[in-house]
């Protein structure tokens, strides 16, 4: 396959316009009451793995790039957790756990995440939506890159709490 760059072209340093407003974390960090951005989620689900496909570097001197930069955005309600995740790279699994972590004794009300299970095997796959029950997550909201296949596995299985929405659809948190 060809390695070719799927980063952002361009430094904020080159923008003097934005560089003030940016807000570069690595840490968790709340960012307005009961909201927190979560960043550098551990790999602790053997299941889950390294990200396959993706790298950092360049064509010389490319490695694996373990998506240490993805972040999830946390909402802290009445009835429980509200998870959104953008692809889930580190894996969904280790995203809940390192969520629940963070917020000892809460429980997840809504996950809402692009999981990257369009190619999981099938066990993996399996745990994953297995590992959901055991969480008794309220509302599960699988979106793009989880995959049609664990899309409709997760409807099999979750019933009337997978909420598979569309462009359009809302949701009242």
């Amino acid at each position: 396959k060809e390695f070719y760059e799927v980063g952002i072209p361009w430094s904020p340093d080159d923008y003097d316009d934005i560089k003030s407003s940016l807000v570069l974390t690595k840490k968790n960090t709340t960012i307005a009451p009961h909201i927190t951005l979560c960043g550098e989620i551990p790999n602790t689900v053997a299941f889950e793995g390294v990200p396959e496909g993706f790298y950092t570097g360049d064509k010389t001197d490319k490695t694996v790039d373990m998506m240490k930069d993805e972040q999830m955005l946390i909402f802290d309600t009445e009835k429980g957790l509200c998870i959104f995740l953008g692809c889930s790279h580190p894996g969904v699994v280790n995203c809940l756990n390192y969520a629940l972590k963070q917020f000892p004794g809460r429980e997840i009300d809504t996950l809402v995440a692009g999981m990257h299970l369009d190619s999981a095997s099938p066990s993996r796959l399996q745990m994953t939506i297995q590992h959901m029950i055991d969480l008794d997550i309220h509302r599960v909201v699988p979106l793009h890159c989880t995959g049609i296949f664990a899309i409709s596995e997760m409807k099999r299985f979750l019933g009337s709490r997978c909420l598979p929405l569309c462009a359009g659809d809302s949701l009242e948190i």
